[in-house]
């Protein structure tokens, strides 16, 4: 009879341990497949702001919100809008002006509406080879949207240089009626994308596919805000101090197309010193008040007539927008 004592016993466990591990493995995961799905699922957790966020939740939340937004109202002019934008139609010079107004508005050849249709598009298309390149275009878009759309109604000098997106729609709750929070649904999205693009956890395509499902919705809506759209007609034409037109002016007017949330087209004249403006281009409502003119009037480029511009002015600065 062979006997097995000592080191030798415990190299016999140490082997039978060894062979019989693999189907201990298979047993226990056969036995606990439910409970170790849901650990796996809760591993998904990440740390954000020093609150722990399961994602998936996170995403349930974000798109019942966003299927809950609210209109988003015209945002006001900015204080700086100066009160002499004189109106051509509104020069008082006769019925011969006012028609002449008519014609050219009816000439005008405006760009297509404001629309994020086609970056939306490269989004989507983007997404089908890498969704988290597709979060961050979408990311930036959102923010181009909404710096456009505070540049437009005048309030973007109020925020510094590059501000974020939650900058800009706490700055877009406080020029509107809306209440504190009631954009709270853009913040979360800002929060899911940092989660997603700076986060250490796994995050599978389809999570992010829904986070750009929601960002999608959200730039639709910021993109469709009605608000006043101003293009140049005209990048210059010269200014006179007198209505015989023998004292030329420092600087030169422009003219503006302006277009109105419900679609009435106008003319506006302002006095400037920049040269970046051209035909066609849609501007940021800017002003520089440390540059002012007094009573002015301005050679019309289609009808060579002298016409009263303004009785007083600040310069309009306005940048172009696609270049914000």
């Amino acid at each position: 009879m062979l006997s097995v004592t000592g080191a030798g016993i415990e190299d016999v466990l140490r082997g039978v341990a060894y062979l019989l591990w693999p189907l201990v493995a298979l047993l226990a995961i056969i036995v606990f497949r439910p409970e170790i799905r849901d650990v796996l699922r809760r591993i998904r957790k990440g740390k954000f702001f020093g609150q722990e966020i399961e994602l998936d939740k996170s995403l349930d939340r974000l798109e019942s919100e966003v299927q809950a937004l609210p209109d988003i109202p015209i945002p006001p002019p900015a204080p700086e809008e100066p009160d002499r934008d004189i109106e051509v139609r509104d020069s008082g010079t006769g019925r011969e002006d006012i028609q002449l107004t008519v014609e050219r508005l009816r000439d005008t050849r405006l760009p297509a509406e404001s629309s994020a249709e086609s970056d939306i598009d490269d989004i989507i298309n983007q997404s089908g080879s890498s969704p988290r390149v597709a979060l961050i275009l979408l990311s930036a878009t959102l923010e181009r949207s909404a710096r456009r759309l505070l540049a437009a109604t005048g309030h973007i000098g109020e925020l510094t240089r590059t501000p974020s997106l939650p900058q800009m729609i706490q700055l877009l709750e406080r020029v509107t009626s809306l209440e504190p929070g009631s954009l709270d649904v853009y913040r979360n999205f800002y929060a899911i994308r940092n989660q997603i693009v700076h986060g250490r956890g796994e995050v599978t395509s389809p999570e992010i596919l829904r986070a750009i499902d929601s960002g999608i919705s959200l730039l639709r809506a910021l993109d469709n805000v009605p608000r006043e759209r101003n293009f140049v007609y005209h990048s210059g034409v010269p200014i006179y101090g007198n209505a015989e037109g023998t004292e030329l002016l420092v600087g030169r007017a422009i003219m503006l197309t302006t277009m109105s949330p419900s679609g009435e087209a106008s003319i506006r004249v302002f006095p400037t010193l920049r040269a970046h403006f051209q035909p066609g281009m849609e501007v940021a409502w800017e002003w520089n008040s440390g540059q002012q003119w007094g009573r002015a009037w301005y050679l019309d480029p289609d009808s060579g007539q002298l016409l009263h511009a303004w009785d007083g002015s600040m310069e309009f600065i306005g940048r172009d927008l696609d270049e914000l």
